[in-house]
């Protein structure tokens, strides 16, 4: 009989989440800001006083998460949905946005050359929350048997000098706390 855990291993998943969209960003050639970290509290929350990428848990849910596709059954291996849990993450990629001098706008090639990364950047952390949905055995941090379902990139601000996106994931397991061999 094995031991139970003393809790869920969410830093890992949590630090794994990180290095993985710094790797999918530094593979595709975009160059994401210095300042990356994993965030305490709400997501919707966290203070926009500089660049930055952030990875924050939004939730832990017991059960399966309600548009997860229902995980096979395993012969002799009980499964109640109380032994299944769910953890909804956020990642925000936040940049500068051009400002004006007193009340002189923005040089139009300012603004557009940030809409033009916004936009590339709105697409690249979709893609990579696509290929973890659609390959979540390719991702370490990923508990094997987990099921990885992509949420909406959504734009944020401007607001304050900052603009950004928002991606949201769940993963959703038997466990949630048992590391890949």
């Amino acid at each position: 009989m094995s031991e139970p855990t003393t809790g869920l291993d969410l830093l890992s998943l949590g630090a794994g989440i990180l290095a993985d969209v710094q790797a999918f960003f530094a593979g595709n050639s975009v160059t994401l800001p210095a300042r990356c970290y994993l965030a305490p509290g709400a997501p919707g929350l966290i203070a926009w006083d500089c660049e930055q990428l952030v990875v924050a848990l939004g939730s832990v849910r017991w059960g399966i998460n309600e548009d997860a596709v229902q995980p096979a059954q395993e012969t002799g291996g009980p499964s109640g949905i109380f032994q299944v849990r769910s953890a909804q993450w956020s990642v925000q990629l936040v940049r500068c946005t051009p400002t004006g001098q007193d009340e002189t706008p923005p040089a139009p090639e300012l603004i557009q050359a940030a809409g033009e990364l916004a936009v590339a950047d709105a697409g690249m952390l979709s893609q990579c929350l696509v290929n973890w949905a659609s390959f979540p055995g390719n991702h370490s941090w990923v508990p094997l048997g987990a099921l990885v379902k992509a949420g909406d990139v959504v734009s944020l601000g401007p607001q304050g000098g900052f603009h950004g996106f928002e991606g949201s994931f769940t993963i959703t397991a038997t466990g949630l706390a048992a590391p890949n061999p």
